[in-house]
């Protein structure tokens, strides 16, 4: 979902990211950034996703599931080694 989605999502169930943000003890901006995309929280995330009663990757795409976690070690992995031996950088299969 986009953040505007989210927003008028939370907005029809009375809900404000203002919201989310006071029952973290998180700043309203650090709530806003995640909805937005801008940051990575899978806690807040996952508040915001309980208020929509949808789950994580409906609203937030692929961007907390595991296997990208995963890919990222890998991929790091693959450059470090790529760089290390002064081979060419292998292409990312997610490319």
């Amino acid at each position: 979902m986009s953040y505007e989605e989210i927003k008028q999502a939370l907005k029809r169930l009375d809900i404000f990211l203002s919201d989310i943000a006071r029952a973290l003890n998180v700043s309203r901006s650090h709530v806003y950034q995640i909805a937005k995309g801008n940051s990575k929280s899978k806690r807040v995330a996952e508040a915001i996703c309980k208020c929509l009663n949808k789950p994580l990757h409906e609203v937030f795409g692929e961007t907390y599931l595991a296997e990208n976690k995963i890919h990222r070690h890998n991929r790091s992995k693959q450059i470090a080694h790529a760089l290390q031996t002064g081979d060419p950088v292998p292409v990312s299969s997610f490319a």
